[in-house]
């Protein structure tokens, strides 16, 4: 207990000398701009005016940031909202970032790894937004590690090519193995991918 008490105290003294320390430490941010220190260790914290960014502990001009983008007000908030072609790296610069048409792309985590965000029935694969429809007898679509096309279809349909077929099987019968329905071929037959049977 007392431990604590004494780490406790300890760490308020740390704070304190911090603090005082700002009397001779410079807060600037730039002009039209407020500068203060916050959090345990009093970090600067620039306060911009509206249509600046705080970057590198200055304010500037989203304008002279924002390259390949415009520089837009969502929320109370200044963003640089990139052309297409480009996506957000943090809030204040467009890099070039392309996922293919009707898509956004951006970065993010920790390295700024590029990130695609696919409108509804489209997937990313390899970088791009890639249409992802197996048909009307589909449950869901999607891709595997391999960049190939996965169709989960509805009972009764096969996964033909892309599409969510009905179980037709010349030269053969149609039965359910495993919860899914393939094509079990006749003497002399063999089955072509899991929907057909062609002769050997």
């Amino acid at each position: 207990m007392n431990l604590l008490v004494r780490s406790i105290s300890s760490l308020r003294m740390i704070s304190e000398v911090v603090q005082s320390l700002q009397v001779y430490v410079a807060c600037e941010c730039g002009p039209d701009s407020n500068c203060t220190f916050s959090g345990f260790f009093q970090q600067k914290k620039c306060i911009c005016k509206p249509g600046y960014f705080a970057v590198d502990g200055k304010c500037v001009a989203c304008l002279s940031t924002c390259k390949n983008g415009n520089c837009v007000n969502e929320g109370g908030k200044d963003i640089c909202k990139c052309n297409p072609g480009y996506g957000n790296y943090g809030e204040t610069t467009c890099r070039d970032c392309d996922c293919g048409p009707d898509s956004n792309c951006t970065f993010s985590g920790p390295f700024g790894q590029k990130k695609c965000i696919c409108k509804p029935g489209y997937r990313e694969v390899h970088g791009k937004c890639v249409d992802c429809n197996c048909g009307e007898y589909s449950k869901s679509c999607g891709y595997n590690g391999f960049g190939h096309k996965i169709c989960d279809c509805l009972p009764g349909y096969v996964d033909n090519h892309g599409t969510c077929d009905t179980c037709i099987c010349k030269n053969g019968n149609c039965v359910n193995e495993g919860g899914k329905y393939i094509c079990k071929c006749g003497p002399g037959y063999g089955n072509s991918r899991g929907t057909s049977c062609i002769g050997i």
